[in-house]
Formats: C-alpha cells, sequence, structure tokens
C-alpha cells in the first residue's frame, strides 16, 4: 500500500482497513502510484530538457562569439577601407589656395561609398579642373567602383592636364566599361557612374562645365541661382551614350559661387505637407540656396543639409551624399 494512503488510513481509521472500503481503497492507491510514477516521469524528462537547453545555451554563446568575432573583421576592414578612401581624397588644404571659396560635404551612407571628388593638377595653361562623381551603389560595391573611377581620371590627366570637360567624361565612360569588361558580348554587369566636370581657366576668367548627371547651380553677384542641367547620359554601363554631352563656357565674375551635388541629396525620401513620400529634389535645393543670405560655400552647405534634413524628417538615408561648393579666384 502507498505510504500516503498507510498514512490517512492511521489518521483517520486507525490504520484499519475494512473490508467494505478495500475496492475504494485500491483505486486510492493505485491513483497514488500512478501520480508517483507521472511525478517521477516529469521530473525525469525536466532533467533531460534542462541538460539539453544548457547544452543549447552553450552552443548558441559559442556561435555569438564567433559571429562576433567575424563581425569585428567586418568593421575593422571596413574602418580602414575608409581611411583608404579618405586618403585618397584631395586633401582640401592643399587645393583650397587655388579658389577663393571651396568646401566639401562627403557624407557616405555605410561609412564608404561610390560618391567621390576629384581635383586635377594645374596644366600648362594655368588650367585646372574639379570633378564630382556619383557611381552605382554605395558601401563596399560603390566604393570599389569609385576606385575604378579616381584611378582613370588620373590615366586621363596623366596623358593631357588641359583635355576639355567632354572629351574626359567620354574617355571616362570607354575605359571604365573596359575596366568592367562591360563591353564584352553577353556581360552581366551593369554599373557606371554620373559625373560632372568645371575646368577652371583663371587666365581668361572662364569655366567651362560638362556633366552627366550631376547639375551645376551658379549663384551670381545678384543672388539669382541659376541651375544648368547635366546631360541626361551616365557613363561605363554597357549601353553606349547616343551622345556627348554638352558643355557650357560661363564668363567668371567677383563673388560667384558654384554648387555640384551627388543625388543622394536630391532623391533623398522626406514626407511632403500633404503627406506623400517624395525626393527632395532640385526644386528644394535651389530654394536652399535662395534662402541663404551669404554666399559662403559653407554657410550654403549647411543650409542645404539642414533643409534636406527637415524634410527627410524620419525617413532613412538613401544613399551617400556629397556637395562641393567653390568659388574660383578672380582678379
Amino acid at each position: 500500500m502507498h505510504k500516503l494512503l498507510e498514512r490517512q488510513l492511521r489518521k483517520y481509521l486507525k490504520g484499519e482497513s475494512p473490508e467494505e472500503l478495500m475496492p475504494f481503497l485500491g483505486a486510492v492507491d493505485a491513483a497514488y502510484c500512478d501520480l508517483d510514477h507521472d511525478k517521477k516521469f516529469i521530473e525525469n524528462t525536466l532533467e533531460i530538457s534542462l541538460k539539453e537547453l544548457d547544452a543549447l545555451n552553450a552552443n548558441l554563446q559559442s556561435k555569438q562569439k564567433e559571429l562576433q568575432s567575424a563581425l569585428n573583421v567586418i568593421l575593422d576592414s571596413i574602418d580602414y577601407a575608409t581611411r583608404l578612401q579618405q586618403g585618397q581624397l584631395p586633401d582640401i588644404h592643399k587645393v583650397k589656395s587655388r579658389f577663393s571659396q571651396l568646401e566639401v560635404y562627403w557624407q557616405p551612407r555605410d561609412q564608404i561609398g561610390g560618391d567621390f571628388w576629384w581635383v586635377s593638377p594645374v596644366g600648362p595653361s594655368g588650367k585646372f579642373n574639379i570633378i564630382a562623381v556619383d557611381c552605382t551603389g554605395h558601401g563596399v560595391p560603390g566604393a570599389m567602383l569609385a576606385l575604378l573611377a579616381s584611378n582613370l581620371l588620373g590615366q586621363i590627366y596623366s596623358i593631357d592636364v588641359d583635355f576639355e570637360p567632354v572629351e574626359v567624361l567620354m574617355k571616362l565612360d570607354e575605359l571604365m566599361r573596359l575596366g568592367l569588361n562591360q563591353k564584352i558580348d553577353g556581360s552581366i554587369g551593369n554599373d557606371g557612374c554620373d559625373a560632372a566636370i568645371v575646368q577652371i581657366d583663371p587666365n581668361s576668367h572662364t569655366i567651362i562645365y560638362s556633366g552627366c548627371g550631376i547639375d551645376l547651380y551658379e549663384i551670381g553677384r545678384s543672388g539669382i541661382v541659376q541651375r544648368h542641367n547635366s546631360s541626361n547620359i551616365s557613363l561605363g554601363y554597357p549601353v553606349l551614350p547616343s551622345k556627348a554631352p554638352e558643355q557650357i563656357i560661363i564668363n567668371l565674375e567677383p563673388d560667384q559661387v558654384f554648387l555640384m551635388s551627388s543625388d543622394g541629396i536630391l532623391d533623398q525620401i522626406g514626407i511632403s505637407p500633404l503627406g506623400r513620400k517624395m525626393s527632395f529634389g532640385s526644386t528644394r535645393f535651389k530654394i536652399a540656396l535662395e534662402n541663404t543670405l551669404r554666399r559662403d560655400c559653407q554657410e550654403l552647405i549647411e543650409n542645404i543639409i539642414q533643409e534636406m534634413n527637415v524634410w527627410r524628417g524620419r525617413e532613412q538615408v538613401r544613399d551617400d551624399q556629397m556637395i562641393l561648393a567653390f568659388a574660383p579666384l578672380t582678379l
């Protein structure tokens, strides 16, 4: 008889087991035994489950350490790549003397990216070029394309510093397609860049602008903002451009300021007053310039970024962002 049942019989029936209660007592005894069996089964199951959970937890902790170690390697590599990419950009302090003003806003979305700017050496004629490039994508792929485009610009200008902007853009288009093997029939690549070049000639007090997907904004002495539209052409892609980009000559005057921006600024999504998602766009970019009281390059950039961030609200940053603002030297 089960010990619990024996104890209850002693307590309530003085240890006696009346004959007429035997079937009932047998059923209670069986129930107690089943309860003990179930309890032991549950305890054994819990013990096994706890051991399995401990093993799983130890395995998860081990995997977490492996993942953290792998993540640290990736982050270290990206930090190193960031230093390398920043080192490939022009030293603004070294080239600033060529301008009356020069300010650059360069903000990759993922530490490194496909936007970069470039300044050519000064040619025998005294001309030099300031260039904005926006490569496909962002992050590591964008940075790899930016490295290719930057090296190609170095190759092009090593041949002739006085190439006109349209010539450089066409050479960049051809060499980038060749460098990405996108000249081969059946190529699966579809990468390239937008770019704009401003050639500054201090002797003739003129600039020559040519752009593929990157516009040039001019602020004159009167404060009026003029947008010089780029050609609707992208460079380096498998499909050849149907025509060469246009180029324009602008006479320089005192107090002129020029700006070029990558599409990470213009395409940034925000919420309109009507509640619709829309890009910041060239119109708002131009208004931000018009609302800046002084023609100070740093202040112009700061105002654009502030206006764009207000427009963006809680929307995520979509792309790399870059603005070049400069005022050529004028006599």
